[in-house]
């Protein structure tokens, strides 16, 4: 049988190394994590006997060490933001996270000046999410011109939704793209106790100096030190390893493109009544003007509509045509057919479909429709009655048609 001699000083070296092995463990999961400045230290002891005798413990303190700043950071963008040409103060989101082990501070900044699209958002300024409504939204949602004491990641509020709030150009077609990135940079004033980060609600930290990458110096135990972890990002010179990162958004046009169009029908004459009529004095016309928003736009917000009614005379009643052809009769109500009168159909409607038109009892109620010194005016977003609500938004591919009569004199 082979014997293995194994020697009192091998056996302390092994439990020496094990024992070394275990503190750093220890140390790597305390560190996971921790707020930098934070102090570091433990005692490695030792338990041993000599000839079956116990001996006294053997105890090795390690030097004390301050956990140094990990600066990381991650800005969040790929999102296509549709806009009108000519609009100001368009919002497009991105997302800062603070992945450093202490709160920062972030200074923000855009790029519109980018090789590759047709135009340049401008004079952008910076909103911050606020509440629990998503989409940005004036008045509610904080300006802002940096984001301030953001937590360390996971704590709540580690990440920041910000608007980039831009000005589209004037004379852009629909398909247009405008590209945007947003570099958000870590601040901070680390002046605490032994180096720590010392918060400054309120105000913008202290710009954090320029480092080599790998580290040209030596770690300083006793204070803290900062590394920059974070990945280079879209913005011109963001660097990995810089204390910044960017992200890129675009701006893409999307236009209205509205037509308005008008039709003049008779509806009756005082000779042959309904039966194939013609615009002989006395004749009822039925007008009709559509406006439509072509398909692949964006949604339009229409304000008013006026048409000057001249070389005939307005039906000032409104006729409702519920009634049958009993001639040609200005300001007898029910007495033609087709129903008519001012009114609306498309938008969100049924497409095509004529809706049940105001008469004259009920004018006031709607609201919008009226004539007044020779002209009809809608006015589009005060149609208060149940058929026409929501018709001052006229969405890509719908339209809205308004109608009235007039006689000829």
């Amino acid at each position: 049988m082979k014997h293995i001699k194994t020697s009192r000083s091998t056996k302390l070296a092994a439990l020496l190394a094990g024992a070394a092995l275990l503190g750093l463990a220890s140390q790597s999961a305390l560190a996971l994590g921790t707020a930098g400045g934070t102090p570091i230290n433990n005692t490695a002891t030792l338990t041993y006997s000599v000839g079956g005798t116990g001996q006294p413990n053997i105890l090795a303190a390690s030097p004390t060490f301050v956990v140094d700043e990990k600066i990381n950071l991650t800005v969040v963008g790929g999102v296509t933001t549709t806009a009108a040409t000519g609009a100001m103060g368009v919002a497009t989101p991105f997302t800062v996270t603070n992945n450093s082990n202490s709160a920062l501070d972030f200074s923000l900044v855009v790029d519109s000046a980018i090789a590759g699209d047709q135009f340049d958002p401008a004079l952008c300024t910076f909103a911050q999410e606020t509440n629990a409504v998503a989409g940005y939204q004036a008045g509610v949602d904080t300006v802002i011109t940096f984001l301030d004491e953001i937590p360390a990641a996971p704590a709540a509020g580690s990440t920041a939704t910000v608007y980039a709030l831009c000005n589209i150009p004037a004379a852009l077609v629909t398909g247009n793209q405008g590209l945007i990135d947003l570099k958000a940079t870590a601040r901070g004033d680390f002046t605490g106790v032994a180096g720590q980060y010392a918060a400054g609600p309120g105000v913008l930290g202290a710009a954090l100096p320029v480092l080599a990458f790998p580290s040209a110096t030596a770690d300083t135990a006793a204070t803290v030190d900062l590394v920059y972890a974070d990945i280079a990002g879209t913005f011109a010179l963001d660097a990995a390893n810089d204390a910044a990162h960017s992200a890129r958004n675009i701006y893409q046009i999307a236009n209205a493109a509205l037509t308005v169009s008008k039709t003049a029908i008779p509806l009756c004459d005082p000779v042959n009544g309904t039966v194939n009529p013609k615009n002989i004095p006395g004749a009822a016309v039925q007008y009709a003007i559509s406006i439509s928003n072509a398909a692949g736009g964006a949604s339009a917000t229409l304000t008013q509509l006026s048409d000057a009614v001249t070389g005939t005379t307005f039906d000032a009643n409104l006729i409702s045509g519920a009634g049958g052809a009993a001639g040609c009769v200005a300001g007898a109500a029910g007495s033609l057919a087709p129903a008519v009168g001012v009114g609306v159909v498309g938008g969100a409607l049924v497409l095509g479909a004529v809706p049940a038109l105001v008469p004259a009892a009920n004018h006031a109620a709607t609201g919008g429709a009226a004539f007044a010194a020779g002209t009809v005016t809608i006015t589009f977003n005060a149609l208060a009655s149940a058929a026409y609500a929501g018709l001052d938004t006229l969405p890509a591919g719908n339209y809205v048609t308004v109608y009235f009569n007039a006689f000829v004199p």
